[in-house]
């Protein structure tokens, strides 16, 4: 019988595909902010590749922005935020440091040893840097080199008791992380822009850093020291770098780019040069043969057989054998491959479309499949139960599979999706392969996060303390942290089992607050708002899009009234949506702005209070529709010179406040009854009673609790006062 997945030899080419590179080596989406709440919980992650995930005893790390989160997947708990102070002691590429190496955790002036959860954005004074600068100090300005980047990579220690984390941008840093003890080891600074992949040697004496093509540089450090030892230029673009067994060479991979960098057979940096001066590593180029056009996007050491094995990102498998030569290959099947894990019992390769395929190592023999995880434009919140799952559809779209890794001792892997799920799958068996853990979580920017109103009636779905966050992948989520009900989010999905029922967009089915679904123990509700985002979402990105020339999709501004009735969205192209709370039918559309809706608000008519909801725009412009009437139009505002900002009603409604980058503040009165616009005989309803003028851009503002003040802030970085009756400053 022939063979599904022939196994070719080296010298035979491969057939011709068109060489694609992955999203994150043509830029990063930096607009994608982690949400901390009281709970203490990262909603989201950012790791777009196998750099910026690993695994060690128990626990994953992951990146979310700037954060690294840790959590335990036997507990189920994200048990520590790695947050860097913006004052921690850096380490120049001579290896001195500016101050003492030392690890004193008694001295509360030593900024190497910080607490492992940091408070986001709490800097205080005691904590500056021995060389910031005087102005900035006074100010309070932390100095654009030593804030918190994006991370880029990361990767933990052999021995699991330290990770090495690596940031993007200019001037980035390395972090060392002592996980146990919750501070940082240490820090030291050489590339220039960007680090894009960290690795231990297995004897944990070196540390190896990639910078990003536009660095071009790579280095090899004692990180117990802060020394860099020895480094290299790098002209091609690297994506992945992995030792081997005995830590004697380590291999870089990447755009026709397969080297491999030697050390000594006890794995030891070779002494060459005198004293402290940086030695220039020997590399010696893989021999590409028929692969010599390939992208190689991730490469795996097996410390078991000595063979080094690459994934191309046309779906191309294949194995370098000693003398730096292709010995076998085999074609994946897939449209592109992304990442790469090997242990003693499988090779692990990630594709697109959600396939994960394994084989067994050195005879690239074919073993099996991963189950595919859920569909893209589907309410998964709807999916309580197993039972509930029917066969794949051929209609469905599902998400890249983009990083692995592998758990060798719980035979466990972690895979995060392009639409930045994470799921954990138990491979114990392959016939019975099971989904130990998953989180579904936004796959762009956050714009915003709003309380949900607490609503004490039977049949509630949405349970006390939740809220909801709208982002740019067209979607609005509803979270509860709160007593999950579940007790395990395991479910046995096998390869013939893998795809929840269609729904539409627009679809909707009621989920008790007593059970959640099996995807997600926090997700209450996923609702699919914009449906061109929800369907832009499907379609593979193209490779050679910037992350600025995508279609602005997804929703920009929420709203949801007191009593949990309406709901009002406004997304990026100006349109606004009224759904029901109870149905979440939608009620009204209107094509309101001809920009996008940066700020809503509704208020919720009582007796003789009419209700309404007003848009406000960066198009400066201001909209008031009544709800009553089909969200027709009441009035239309353009006293602003800019931008809208944020739009606040009274909670009688008698009262309209709006500010804009123009500087100025301006507060309403209702006169006169609410009409429909077209009515020209009846004066509008709102006039301007009092036009604050400030110093800066008002950037948002917000109501006390007595409806009797309202504060703003400004670019002064300053807070400001207001009182509603008389618009004028409190203090």
């Amino acid at each position: 019988m022939q063979e599904v997945f022939p196994v070719n030899s080296g010298n035979v080419p491969p057939p011709s595909v068109s060489t694609n590179l992955l999203s994150y080596q043509l830029a990063f989406n930096n607009n994608n902010h982690f949400q901390n709440n009281l709970k203490h919980r990262v909603l989201g992650l950012t790791s777009i590749s196998s750099n910026t995930l690993d695994t060690a005893n128990d626990l994953i790390a992951y990146a979310a922005g700037a954060v690294a989160v840790l959590y335990n997947h036997k507990r189920n708990k994200q048990i520590a935020f790695l947050y860097p102070p913006p004052t921690s002691t850096s380490f120049n590429v001579s290896g001195t440091s500016n101050i003492s190496p030392v690890n004193n955790t008694n001295n509360p002036n030593n900024s190497i040893a910080q607490p492992l959860m940091m408070p986001i954005g709490n800097i205080t004074s005691n904590n500056e840097h021995p060389t910031t600068n005087l102005t900035e100090e006074k100010k309070g300005i932390t100095p654009a080199s030593t804030r918190a980047k994006t991370i880029s990579c990361l990767a933990f220690s052999p021995d699991g008791k330290y990770l090495a984390v690596g940031e993007m941008g200019h001037q980035p840093r390395i972090f060392i992380w002592d996980v146990k003890e919750r501070t940082i080891f240490r820090e030291f600074k050489a590339h220039k822009f960007g680090v894009l992949s960290l690795s231990f040697s297995p004897n944990m004496r070196y540390l190896v850093s990639v910078g990003f093509q536009h660095d071009g540089y790579l280095y090899v450090w004692d990180w117990k020291k802060g020394i860099k030892l020895a480094g290299n230029k790098v002209t091609s673009r690297v994506n992945a770098i992995s030792f081997s067994k005995d830590g004697s060479f380590f291999v870089t991979a990447g755009l026709r780019h397969v080297k491999f960098w030697y050390l000594d057979s006890r794995g030891r940096m070779p002494k060459k040069g005198v004293g402290r001066e940086m030695q220039v590593l020997d590399g010696r180029s893989g021999l590409l043969g028929v692969l010599r056009d390939a992208n190689f996007v991730d490469v795996a050491c097996d410390h078991n057989s000595g063979y080094t094995y690459f994934v191309t990102d046309s779906g191309i498998l294949c194995i370098f054998k000693e003398g730096r030569v292709i010995d076998k290959w085999v074609n994946l099947q897939v449209k592109s491959a992304f990442s790469i894990a090997v242990s003693s019992i499988y090779v692990i390769c990630t594709c697109s479309e959600g396939i994960i395929r394994l084989f067994e190592p050195v005879t690239l023999k074919y073993l099996g499949i991963l189950p595919k995880p859920h569909p893209l434009g589907v309410d998964i919140s709807a999916i309580t139960s197993p039972d509930m799952i029917r066969s794949t559809d051929d209609t469905n779209v599902y998400p890249d599979a983009v990083a692995i890794v592998y758990d060798d001792v719980a035979q466990r892997i972690t895979t995060v999706y392009s639409d930045r799920s994470l799921y954990i799958w138990d491979i114990h068996d392959l016939q019975k392969i099971g989904k130990y853990r998953s989180f579904i979580f936004h796959s762009d920017c956050v714009w915003g996060v709003e309380p949900c109103p607490t609503i004490e009636s039977e049949g509630s779905i949405i349970p006390p303390n939740s809220f909801a966050t709208f982002s740019g992948d067209g979607t609005i989520r509803i979270w509860n942290l709160d007593h999950p009900v579940h007790p395990s989010s395991s479910s046995p999905l096998t390869p013939h089992q893998l795809s929840p029922p269609l729904m539409t967009p627009s679809s909707s089915t009621m989920v008790s607050a007593q059970r959640r679904n099996i995807y997600s123990r926090e997700l209450v509700k996923m609702l699919y708002v914009d449906p061109d985002a929800a369907e832009f979402m499907k379609q593979s990105k193209h490779p050679d899009y910037a992350e600025d020339q995508y279609p602005d999709f997804g929703i920009r501004s929420l709203k949801m009234s007191s009593d949990g009735k309406w709901m009002a969205t406004g997304d990026r192209s100006g349109n606004l949506r009224l759904h029901c709370m109870k149905t979440w039918d939608l009620l009204g559309y209107q094509e309101a702005h001809d920009s996008e809706i940066l700020s809503i608000d509704l208020t919720t008519g009582q007796d003789d209070t009419p209700s309404l909801v007003a848009t406000a725009s960066r198009d400066r412009l201001l909209h008031i529709f009544d709800l009553r009437s089909n969200c027709q139009l009441v009035q239309s505002l353009d006293d602003h010179s800019s931008s809208i900002t944020a739009v606040k009603f009274s909670k009688d409604s008698n009262k309209l406040i709006s500010c804009s980058a123009d500087k100025g503040i301006i507060f309403r009165q209702r006169q006169h009854p609410v009409t429909p616009f077209h009515d020209a005989s009846t004066p509008r309803p709102y006039i301007t009673y009092h036009n604050h003028s400030g110093r800066g851009t008002v950037f948002d503002m917000a109501l006390d609790v007595t409806g009797r003040y309202i504060a703003t802030v400004t670019g002064e970085r300053k807070l400001y006062v207001f009182s509603v009756d008389s618009g004028k400053p409190f203090r």
